[in-house]
């Protein structure tokens, strides 16, 4: 008389449609070694802007690494050579470690930079110098951070009022009239999208 074997905890036996059920979702949620993150050290030698930056490795190299989940603003933009100088007195000169998220299609490494523990991707969108770039932002903590700059206006966040538009001076009693509130800074997506012909 053959033994009915049942999956151990389900009662389910080998070949029934639990048992088939429970060894696909124990495969599907094993940690795969192609997918453990791979890291970058090094010295920060450059910053080209607000977002993107070059390491040197401890073997000499260079590697042009764009922060991942941010959009800093572009140089010619408001506030562009601001969000370069934080991105530069938080990581220039200094050892960093950089999680490898991707490659862009520029080449560039794209990555979370890390000073000690300290994200210094996030660093910068808490500091109001980065937009969350949200077509490939992944992590809510970047939308929090962004949600709090903008409350507490701070970075390119400054001007803004209440209503979410940029604040305007009151005007001189001379003035015949106010003059029309800008609207609230425009993302870098879009600016490159109307005055450049290359992405970022």
């Amino acid at each position: 008389m053959r033994t009915a074997l049942a999956w151990p905890g389900t009662g389910a036996r080998p070949g029934s449609i639990w048992t088939r059920l429970a060894i696909a979702l124990a495969v599907s949620l094993a940690p795969c070694p192609g997918f453990a993150a791979q890291w970058l050290s090094g010295t920060v030698v450059g910053i080209a802007d607000g977002d993107t930056l070059t390491l040197l490795s401890p073997q000499k190299k260079q590697k042009r690494v764009r922060l991942s989940q941010i959009d800093a603003p572009e140089l010619r933009m408001p506030f562009g050579r601001v969000a370069k100088k934080s991105l530069s007195d938080a990581v220039y000169g200094k050892m960093v470690k950089v999680r490898v998220d991707g490659v862009d299609r520029y080449g560039r490494v794209l990555g979370t930079v890390y000073v000690g523990k300290a994200d210094i991707n996030l660093r910068q969108v808490r500091r109001g110098y980065a937009w969350v770039y949200r077509q490939y932002a992944w992590d809510p903590a970047y939308r929090l951070a962004e949600s709090a700059a903008r409350r507490d206006r701070r970075g390119l966040w400054a001007q803004l009022a209440d209503n979410g538009r940029r604040a305007k001076p009151a005007p001189p009693a001379a003035a015949p009239s106010a003059p029309r509130a800008q609207e609230a800074p425009v993302p870098p997506w879009q600016w490159r999208r109307d005055h450049l012909s290359y992405g970022h």
